[in-house]
């Protein structure tokens, strides 16, 4: 069973890479899993300030996107200060790469509830509903709705490590995105995540990486812009 919500861009979308630098600042073209779960127990803290009781049971929730039905990454050189080197306190102005995101159409994000009680998957809808921005917190989005579904529909995102091997060749020749998306650890706990906790988190112990198969391929580019087609969409 899944709890499936969508949402409307207010603003252009932007989340810097895990990988990126200060000077190159690559995007994500949607929120990851860790995000979604980090904005889940935000809301929950602005609502009634459960946020550490709702963190056991959104740390494990699977996680799946449908893309918009076209995304355009916009390319900007921005203005920024960046230390001086020779162990000087001051700062320097340079220039950096600066990915903006667009997206028509909705996202869809689902959630795997169905170990989850009822209770629970109410509270789910309920907060998915108070989630106003996605990283940053200028990436506003717009919630539209939400609804439990018996089946995932068509057209969301699957881990590349689940593809069966007769169908790694079709993920291949059609085209489709890999991205490299965070995730939250299985046994990974609240402090590590928490920024008043002393407790350090751990990469590749409780913040995790796995490859993620969206529905979006590569169109039309140059060098101030590349589009994105879900091909989901162009096939109806």
């Amino acid at each position: 069973m899944w709890v499936t919500s969508t949402y409307e861009l207010s603003n252009l979308f932007s989340l810097r890479v895990s990988s990126s630098t200060s000077s190159g600042g690559k995007s994500h073209l949607i929120p990851t899993p860790y995000v979604v779960k980090m904005a889940l127990i935000n809301a929950s803290f602005r609502w009634d300030g459960r946020g550490k009781e709702d963190f056991s049971w959104i740390r494990p929730l699977t996680i799946a996107f449908k893309t918009p039905q076209k995304i355009v990454v916009s390319n900007q050189f921005v203005k920024i200060m960046k230390e001086a080197r020779d162990g000087d306190d001051t700062y320097q102005q340079t220039v950096g790469l600066r990915q903006y995101v667009y997206w028509e159409g909705p996202l869809g994000i689902a959630f795997e509830v169905s170990a989850l009680s009822a209770a629970c998957r109410e509270r789910l809808m309920r907060l998915c509903s108070l989630t106003n921005y996605f990283g940053k917190r200028g990436s506003f989005v717009q919630f539209m709705d939400a609804t439990m579904v018996e089946t995932l529909p068509e057209g969301y995102s699957f881990l590349f490590d689940e593809i069966q091997p007769d169908h790694v060749h079709q993920v291949i020749t059609k085209g489709m995105l890999i991205q490299l998306m965070d995730d939250m650890a299985g046994k990974a706990s609240f402090e590590t995540f928490d920024s008043y906790s002393p407790a350090r988190m751990k990469l590749f112990e409780d913040r995790v990486f796995k490859p993620v198969v969206l529905s979006s391929v590569k169109g039309a580019s140059s060098r101030g812009y590349t589009m994105y087609d879900n091909i989901y969409s162009s096939e109806t």
